[in-house]
């Protein structure tokens, strides 16, 4: 046996003591491992293999333009056109208070992480699809329907960001308008390398520039980053958090970024004859401490990317728990 041989060989005799060190330090991180590629990619039922009839499509007119001086900071967003997001939803939990995105998929579901719905009541909830101006109550585009119930992945554990993908289901569901419709779910495969670089949409109602709360939807233009990208950003961090095939990053180093009450949300990418398919669902980022108003605060930490559930891989789970969202038999 040669030596390089012998040391490989080794070295993988200590590999199951090297990954229990890297999990229980705060230091040390190994690369984390990649799944095979979904190659057994199933049609959906609609002759055009979309999610829903229709799906994806923007009223004329409300597509943003590209300005080359605005910012690409929705933390460091900006505001988003009037009906440019028409499937974005408020998920609003009265009960505790709290504000999470979500995304309409189908009349009767809504695209979510399970920490936001997860253990909770569905009668605690309303969802508000169309919203655009947070101080507007009275706008007849608005649709706000209560859930009959709230689906999480059986594998998710409270606490965790693994699994990190929930479903809100209605009984009747929201009626399509042009101010109200949903977006395709991915249907192109799920390795990543595939749009790594590639520019989305992020889009919600969190915090935005200087940490402060924005009354109107916003938007930003995020970078999709490969798996080795993300975990050089920040090894410790992303070393424990990213699990390629349950989660992916995006965003920029300085910049734009997911942010508090954005988890939920959705990151898209526009496809062909302007059609935009959700590839991405917020689900975490890194956190910092500041002090507002003489007390310290968590919030975003903007010099980094985001982590988002990854559709694709979810893809299954998600059509089969969706009362109106079908593949191919």
């Amino acid at each position: 046996m040669n030596t390089n041989l012998r040391q490989l060989v080794k070295f993988k005799g200590h590999l199951g003591y090297i990954r229990s060190i890297a999990a229980n330090t705060n230091d040390i991180s190994l690369f984390p491992s990649t799944p095979p590629e979904i190659t057994a990619i199933k049609k959906f039922s609609n002759a055009d293999n979309l999610s829903f009839a229709n799906c994806g499509k923007k009223k004329l007119g409300s597509r943003q333009k590209r300005d080359g001086q605005v910012a690409q900071f929705v933390y460091s967003g900006f505001q988003a056109r009037e009906d440019a997001h028409p499937w974005h939803a408020l998920v609003r939990n009265n009960a505790l208070g709290l504000l999470c995105g979500g995304t309409l998929i189908s009349k009767q579901t809504v695209l979510t992480v399970a920490h936001c719905i997860f253990k909770m009541n569905p009668r605690d909830f309303d969802v508000t699809i169309g919203k655009y101006d947070t101080y507007s109550s009275s706008d007849a585009k608005i649709q706000t329907l209560k859930p009959s119930r709230l689906v999480t992945h059986p594998n998710y554990v409270g606490g965790q960001f693994n699994f990190d993908v929930g479903l809100i289901v209605f009984e009747t569901g929201f009626e399509i308008t042009e101010h109200v419709r949903p977006i395709c779910l991915w249907n192109e495969g799920s390795n990543l390398e595939r749009v790594a670089n590639k520019s989305a949409v992020l889009v919600g109602f969190g915090l935005a520039e200087n940490f402060s709360v924005p009354t109107t939807l916003q938007e930003a233009q995020l970078a999709i980053r490969s798996n080795r990208e993300c975990y050089l950003s920040d090894r410790p961090f992303f070393g424990k958090q990213l699990k390629p095939g349950d989660n992916f990053c995006a965003g920029h180093t300085k910049g734009a970024s997911a942010c508090v009450g954005d988890s939920g949300g959705s990151l898209s990418i526009g496809g062909k004859n302007g059609r935009w398919f959700v590839r991405g669902v917020v689900s975490a980022g890194k956190a910092k401490v500041i002090s507002r108003g003489g007390k310290k605060e968590t919030v975003c930490n903007p010099d980094g990317f985001s982590l988002f559930t990854d559709v694709a891989f979810y893809l299954d789970w998600i059509v089969e728990n969706s009362p109106d969202t079908f593949f191919q038999i």
